[in-house]
């Protein structure tokens, strides 16, 4: 008796998942064929074959591995649907629309694979994962419903000249074997209007002086402070700012030539007010190199929903920093609580037009896969609890 009762509470679990899925997927339907003025035959293919997926899965709710089957079905689907018409719009929110879209739809396909196998080997505990589905689903259309904050149409235009002053501020803290190599890469860019302002964090080796080579030969200032950390850090070096913009970069990377140039005139003509920069490491080890490369896909994915950007190289109207500011209390991912609470203000977006080579020196200091799994964690930490604003675990690298 109790286990017909569980089965039917699974078919009513199942349901309304089946519900929201109709729900977003007729909306998300009307939201595209509304924007698109002349949808040509593949792409009124490709919403049929939807509408026949979601027919299926309507039909299905009460067979969960076939339901989960035509959800992998639907989603794939989808995909190539929001592949194909990003392809052919110009309006760039729409893009952006279909990027988070495409990013949804893989979750589906996983979230879907993950149930048929579950259904085969675990068929006694239905009820379990079919909250979890529900729970899941919901999530993700209450994420959707909020998309106005995403796509940022409603910014206001940040009030970026076409040829903006721009405060360059590095931190530093003991890095003669590299800060050359960035200074002269700066030296080197050809852009006309900038300014250095090197914030040094008491260091003990020759960063000061190898800096001070380069005052003949750049606009340089060197800055200390009293109290250390690299929030503290950016936030005193940016007092100093006298542009309109303000680049944020560690003293360990390096800028490719014509690196300023092409990536403002990307943040003007995108009219963020905030970005981060992909990135390439320095590094010959194919480990570190995928590892870095599934990295920049996730945060170019989550950037459109959930945005971060590492502090190694941020653009930030200057305006707009005085609004944020980097909050000094939080000890590690500052840079993306910075990118956070930014969002709020102005848009964001991370720019692959001239990607910036980085030291790849964390996976050199500890165990590849003790790095990860701490990042896990601190990932897990910022976004089920809070901010990180006490140590937690051992982590060296980028401390100060």
């Amino acid at each position: 008796m109790l286990q017909r009762i569980a089965l039917h509470i699974v078919d009513i679990l199942f349901g309304i998942s089946t519900l929201f899925i109709f729900s977003h997927v007729v909306y998300a339907g009307y939201f595209i064929f509304r924007k698109a003025k002349r949808p040509d035959l593949l792409l009124i293919l490709l919403a049929s074959l939807i509408s026949i997926c979601l027919i299926f899965l309507i039909r299905t709710f009460f067979y969960p591995f076939i339901w989960f089957f035509w959800l992998e079905i639907l989603s794939l689907c989808a995909l190539l649907f929001h592949s194909y018409y990003k392809s052919r719009i110009a309006q760039v929110y729409l893009r952006e629309f279909c990027n988070f879209k495409i990013y949804i739809e893989i979750y589906m396909i996983f979230l879907s694979f993950l149930g048929m196998v579950f259904f085969t080997i675990f068929s006694a505990h239905q009820f379990l994962f079919a909250l979890l589905t529900l729970i899941f689903i919901i999530r993700l259309n209450i994420l959707i419903f909020k998309k106005k904050k995403i796509y940022g149409i409603y910014y206001q235009n940040p009030k970026v000249p076409d040829l903006p002053f721009i405060s360059i501020v590095i931190i530093a803290y003991n890095e003669e074997e590299y800060i050359r190599k960035l200074l002269e890469s700066i030296k080197m860019q050809g852009y006309p209007k900038y300014e250095v302002i090197l914030v040094d964090d008491h260091s003990t080796d020759r960063t000061k002086e190898v800096a001070a080579g380069f005052s003949a030969q750049i606009p340089l200032s060197i800055v200390q402070k009293d109290v250390r950390g690299a929030s503290r850090s950016r936030n005193y070096g940016a007092t100093f700012a006298k542009g309109e913009m303000i680049l944020f970069l560690d003293a360990d990377v390096i800028l490719p030539p014509n690196f300023i140039r092409e990536n403002i005139n990307a943040f003007i003509k995108q009219k963020l007010s905030i970005a981060a920069i992909d990135f390439i490491p320095i590094t010959e080890n194919r480990i570190d190199k995928r590892i870095t490369n599934m990295y920049r896909i996730w945060l170019k994915l989550v950037q459109y929903f959930n945005p971060r950007g590492i502090g190694f190289c941020l653009f930030v109207d200057k305006e707009l920093h005085n609004k944020v500011l980097f909050d000094e209390s939080v000890i590690m991912s500052e840079d993306f609580d910075y990118v956070r609470r930014a969002v709020q203000y102005g848009k964001f977006r991370i720019l692959n037009v001239h990607p910036l080579e980085v030291s790849w020196r964390r996976f050199k200091k500890e165990n590849r896969i003790l790095l990860i799994l701490k990042y896990m964690f601190f990932e897990w930490y910022r976004q089920n609890i809070g901010e990180i604003r006490r140590k937690m675990l051992p982590y060296e690298f980028g401390s100060k």
